[in-house]
């Protein structure tokens, strides 16, 4: 999860991109930490600073439908703004 969290990262600012939000499950207790770490360790590799307000968290335990509740949660993110942060 570490690994998998930071090569994507470093292939989003290999493209080109420098401000990358982070959506991340609150119930995945044990995997959300490595993601959330492999996620600024790749940022802060690039010179990047992680900005808190690119994060975002939401909740679901449920086995079926986490993918729906996660596509909702940031499309609810970018519908806010996510443009005018950072």
């Amino acid at each position: 999860d570490y690994a998998g969290a930071r090569m994507l990262t470093e292939h989003l600012l290999a493209l080109g991109h420098r401000r990358i939000a982070f959506l991340g499950n609150r119930e995945s207790r044990k995997l959300l930490p490595k993601r959330l770490r492999g996620y600024r360790d790749a940022l802060r590799a690039a010179g990047i600073l992680p900005d808190p307000r690119w994060l975002r968290y939401y909740s679901s335990s449920a086995a079926s439908g986490f993918t729906e509740v996660a596509h909702g949660a940031m499309l609810q993110w970018m519908k806010a703004g996510w443009q005018a942060q950072g």
